[in-house]
């Protein structure tokens, strides 16, 4: 493929991410910038040097469709009044306002369920996450996401959703 054909290609795939980008959002105005351009953008998303592989599209639009859900259902005042000042619950309820946000925003729509999902599994590979070694905030986001977003965990981290309901309400106190 000629690389004049692999650039409009490329901004083609741009032209559509930031046009779902805003209608998710709900802002018509809303600009997104691929690529580290800090403050050159409501939405920076990753770089997208070369044309991804089409298995890689829809953790990419997860990551889109992520921060637009965030501009239209998060309130950071609100979040900032009710966050827990510790470590552990200042976490958690981090991650549950993240499953809140996207729950909202994918529930009548599978296409953005799909990318999250395809999201959450691409973040999970890279951060390394084993079975037998989840930390605990992981294993809740697990449940979390499996129980209240109905979201299917990855495959290689679906028998940890099993045998971790134990551990979770044991744990759950101690936040």
């Amino acid at each position: 493929m000629s690389a004049a054909l692999q650039e409009k290609r490329l901004a083609s795939i741009k032209q559509a991410i930031t046009a779902a980008t805003r209608a998710l959002a709900a802002k018509r105005k809303l600009t997104v910038q691929f690529g580290p351009a800090p403050g050159k953008g409501d939405i920076v998303l990753p770089g997208l040097p070369d044309l991804p592989p089409p298995e890689l599209l829809p953790a990419i639009r997860g990551e889109a469709d992520r921060a637009a859900l965030v501009i239209r259902y998060h309130d950071a005042a609100v979040h900032k009044k009710l966050r827990h000042k510790s470590g552990g619950g200042a976490a958690l309820f981090d991650l549950l306002e993240d499953v809140r946000v996207e729950t909202l925003g994918s529930r009548d729509l599978h296409g953005v369920q799909y990318n999250l999902s395809r999201r959450f599994e691409q973040r999970c590979m890279q951060q390394g996450l084993r079975p037998g070694d989840l930390p605990l905030l992981a294993t809740l986001e697990l449940q979390a996401r499996q129980h209240i977003q109905g979201m299917t965990p990855p495959a290689y981290l679906s028998e940890v959703s099993h045998s971790a309901k134990g551990d979770v309400k044991a744990a759950l106190p101690l936040l």
